[in-house]
């Protein structure tokens, strides 16, 4: 599996069909018992996917890390279509052509829209280079692209979204402060505008991601050199954490937690 990358696996809703980016970037379909893998790609060329909900599109990102996101109708590939991001900005139809690659892909539980962190570069007069992560959302029907959170204070990173299983109003994502080495496993409220820290990371990149039932979150964390994946129970309005993390696996990283049946 490619590792590079926030979302090199996509599961169905009924955890029937598992899609994937090997290592030399083909997507590849298998069953969850391991069963009737083949490559779905004629080109080894991607980096992240995405999986609707009915299982009828692929949101995708090339390894090549341009700013355009493809989505392929798996039943009518002539709808198929490739969007061009664009970082949103305050004023009306002004659209600022400064994203380079998105990475982590969700899509929301109607099927309608993607939500997605993406990289973005700004040259500033004095010649510096401003890099940051920003987390939008992408309607893919119309391609209007809104941002989530507004403007951050330089040096803050946010990324990785993921949303509930059960309720795409909320999602989880990461703060990070790359020049201070630290980052934060941050859950939201989508529609109420309400966050909350769920703990702190150390200096490691998490991929959150919430259980089946949204009462926990699944994250990594590297320790001692190896990466472990922990996770974390949270209250009732999960966005806030009901407990302190306690770890889960060793050598395992990306978590992905899934069931299998409706």
């Amino acid at each position: 599996v490619f590792t590079r990358t926030n979302n090199p696996i996509s599961i169905s809703a009924d955890g029937a069909k598992i899609f994937f980016i090997d290592a030399n970037n083909f997507i590849r379909s298998i069953r969850p018992d391991g069963s009737q893998e083949q490559v779905v790609s004629p080109r080894g060329i991607w980096a992240s996917i995405a999986l609707s909900p009915d299982g009828r599109r692929l949101a995708a990102t090339t390894a090549f890390r341009d700013s355009t996101l493809f989505v392929f109708d798996l039943e009518d590939p002539d709808l198929s279509k490739a969007i061009r991001l664009y970082n949103p900005t305050t004023q009306r139809d002004v659209r600022s052509y400064v994203t380079r690659f998105a990475d982590a892909l969700d899509w929301d539980h109607e099927g309608k829209s993607v939500l997605f962190d993406a990289f973005n570069t700004v040259d500033a007069d004095s010649g510096r280079t401003f890099e940051f992560w920003r987390i939008n959302m992408l309607n893919v029907e119309n391609e209007l692209i809104l941002p989530v959170f507004p403007a951050q204070p330089p040096g803050i990173n946010i990324g990785n979204p993921s949303f509930a299983q059960t309720n795409d109003h909320f999602f989880t994502f990461e703060r990070v402060d790359f020049d201070a080495g630290t980052s934060e496993i941050w859950a939201a409220n989508l529609f109420t505008g309400a966050t909350a820290l769920i703990e702190p990371n150390g200096d490691s990149i998490g991929h959150p991601r919430y259980s089946p039932d949204d009462r926990e979150l699944v994250f990594q964390r590297l320790e001692g050199g190896v990466q472990t994946l922990r996770r974390i129970r949270l209250r009732d309005d999960k966005i806030n954490a009901a407990s302190a993390s306690t770890a889960y696996a060793s050598e395992a990283q990306l978590p992905l937690w899934f069931t299998i049946g409706e």
